[in-house]
């Protein structure tokens, strides 16, 4: 039984590292870049991290206080790309930079992604499994979005072209 308590805490902590970790790297990578299409992407993905991390909090109390887990409703990701290109008017064209930035933005979300499979997929407790199963479904439309917004900054990609001498 004390096994139990321990896997679920450290899989709650290694869960809130994660979400921890993927604020930072998407809120740096707002800095960075200097598409703003590119820019709201990682912003609003950076505060979808906070979020999750806060209800990580929120499940790993509840699990201390013996509350019941209260099911969690297998929630549709609100599509990040559609709100943004909404909301933001292209003012710049992307660079080859731009695009290797959203391309690593999906190589990291992937990743983040398969940890919560993995942590799903051996959950101590229910709770846990409802929590991750949850957040896999969030970073999977996550990626979905990087990928659109990918999609979205190539199409718009313009190489400038030197007009040969003749």
């Amino acid at each position: 039984m004390a096994e139990k308590r321990t896997t679920h805490k450290s899989s709650l902590y290694r869960a809130e590292v994660i979400e921890k970790e993927s604020r930072d790297y998407f809120l740096k990578a707002s800095e960075k870049t200097d598409n703003p299409l590119t820019k709201r992407t990682f912003q609003i993905i950076s505060e979808r991290h906070a979020k999750h991390s806060e209800r990580i909090e929120q499940t790993y109390r509840a699990a201390q206080a013996k509350q019941p887990p209260e099911p969690e409703a297998p929630a549709q990701p609100r599509p990040v790309f559609e709100e943004i290109v909404r909301r933001l008017e292209q003012t710049t064209s992307p660079t080859a930079e731009n695009i290797a930035e959203m391309r690593d933005a999906i190589v990291y979300a992937t990743k983040i992604r398969d940890v919560y499979v993995y942590l799903e997929n051996n959950a101590a407790e229910e709770r846990e499994r409802m929590l991750f199963a949850a957040l896999n479904r969030e970073e999977d439309g996550l990626k979905t979005s990087l990928v659109e917004t990918l999609g979205y900054l190539r199409s718009n990609f313009q190489i400038s072209r030197v007009p040969k001498e003749t």
